[in-house]
């Protein structure tokens, strides 16, 4: 039966940072909760309309992303974490909000991308999709 509120563990593409998996794991443990991973890969098309190699585009960007879960979900079942998972392409932040409108009772999300983000090293406060989501999750945002 699957666990009644989960973590949701966001990664910014398939770069997964091993504290980040770490602290989920800990958490989900501490909380009994579950974790549901969502990779968020950014696209960026050229521009051109009807171009045909974008589905290939796409796809690509796709397969990478359901490797890198597939890792993610495997070491946390490892762990004895019950996780599950999804992989969304495009803007991030559009993506994040898509997913969440789906029905997730959430304890709290784990964000396992970059931290220099939060120290402003590469945005401004407020400029990166995180930021922006953060205000709207409903539940704590904690980064490792």
């Amino acid at each position: 039966m699957p666990p009644e509120r989960n973590i949701l563990f966001l990664l910014d593409g398939t770069d997964m940072k091993a504290e980040a998996i770490k602290y989920v794991a800990g958490l989900a443990q501490r909380v009994e909760a579950g974790v549901i991973v969502l990779v968020l890969i950014r696209v960026e098309f050229d521009g051109e309309e009807g171009c045909d190699s974008d589905e290939d585009y796409l796809v690509e960007f796709y397969l990478r992303g359901k490797a890198a879960l597939g890792k993610c979900l495997a070491l946390l079942r490892e762990m004895g974490i019950d996780a599950g998972g999804a992989v969304r392409v495009g803007e991030p932040g559009s993506e994040a909000m898509k997913f969440l409108a789906e029905d997730h009772a959430l304890h709290s999300v784990v964000w396992g991308g970059n931290r220099s983000l939060f120290a402003g090293m590469r945005f401004k406060p407020g400029e990166h999709w995180i930021a922006i989501l953060k205000d709207k999750l409903g539940c704590p945002l904690v980064a490792p």
